[in-house]
């Protein structure tokens, strides 16, 4: 079974969460475009989770929209390798934790 791309689904949680507050504050796309000095089409595509938020980015939209940074980020898990994983402690493939996503996107 193949991991889920968690990465993606994280940025695609952020994108909502952002969208979410921006809706409720009154605020539109064109206005967070001048705030991270974009454009339209790639604030479009950061609240779709196409584009990858980088962290400076995530604390300018918190500064914005009058929010702490935490309420942006997604909670998640870590799920430590198999320690089993491997023959005599030398393993066939890199041990990897897994990564999980655990606090859903809920209206605050």
């Amino acid at each position: 079974m193949e991991a889920p791309d968690v990465k993606r689904q994280g940025n695609a949680w952020i994108g909502e969460k952002v969208h979410t507050l921006m809706w409720r504050a009154g605020r539109t796309q064109k206005q967070l475009a001048a705030v991270l000095n974009v454009d339209q089409g790639s604030v479009s595509n950061r609240l779709r989770g196409k584009t990858v938020w980088s962290a400076v980015e995530l604390a300018a939209v918190a500064a914005w929209l009058e929010v702490p940074i935490n309420d942006l980020m997604p909670e998640v898990e870590l799920d430590p390798p198999d320690p089993n994983d491997g023959v005599a402690g030398a393993p066939t493939r890199a041990r990897t934790w897994d990564l999980r996503i655990t606090r859903p996107l809920v209206a605050a």
